[in-house]
């Protein structure tokens, strides 16, 4: 249920935020960040064998917050200097978009790296590129295939992919 609970924060979130301009921006950003530490936090319990109980929902937003705030950083940085960069021309959109494919895969594992907290900083985004290095047949090649794929086919499960609202 933590994904519909934080989409309605989100939804909810977004149609005040959205209305302030850049500081509203700030704001959804910090409310989405702290909504992904939470799930990675409950998504980390799981995975270790911990018996999670809603009580710990206030308290689950805290641990892996930096981190992602890191790397959402690191995102809003990347996009900022492609619409510096690049023209506000069609042909500037589609490598905008191909940008953001790849770094989709490339970061595709970051949230693991983050709750397993091997890394902190811009290091999780290098052990992220080795991660790809070392396991890209199993790892790798299946989200490009999935990527080509969406491109062509209608995936529901991949609809960001082809609505190309990718963050």
């Amino acid at each position: 249920f933590l994904p519909l609970l934080y989409g309605v924060i989100l939804f909810f979130t977004a149609s005040f935020a959205f209305r302030l301009g850049m500081v509203g921006g700030f704001i959804f950003g910090l409310v989405s960040a702290m909504c992904t530490s939470s799930y990675l936090y409950f998504l980390a319990g799981v995975v270790n064998g911990q018996r999670m109980v809603p009580s710990e929902l206030l308290e689950s937003w805290r641990p892996y917050l930096s981190p992602v705030i890191t790397v959402l950083f690191f995102l809003f940085l990347v996009r900022l200097t492609l619409q510096l960069a690049l023209p506000p021309v069609e042909s500037s959109q589609v490598v905008a978009f191909v940008v953001t494919l790849i770094l989709l895969i490339i970061l595709n594992p970051i949230p693991e790296i983050i709750y397993l907290g091997r890394s902190d900083g811009l290091a999780m985004l290098q052990e992220s590129v080795d991660f790809l290095r070392e396991n890209w047949l199993e790892w790798f090649l299946p989200l490009v295939l999935l990527t080509i794929l969406s491109l062509g086919f209608p995936l529901p499960f991949v609809s960001p992919f082809q609505t190309g609202q990718l963050g």
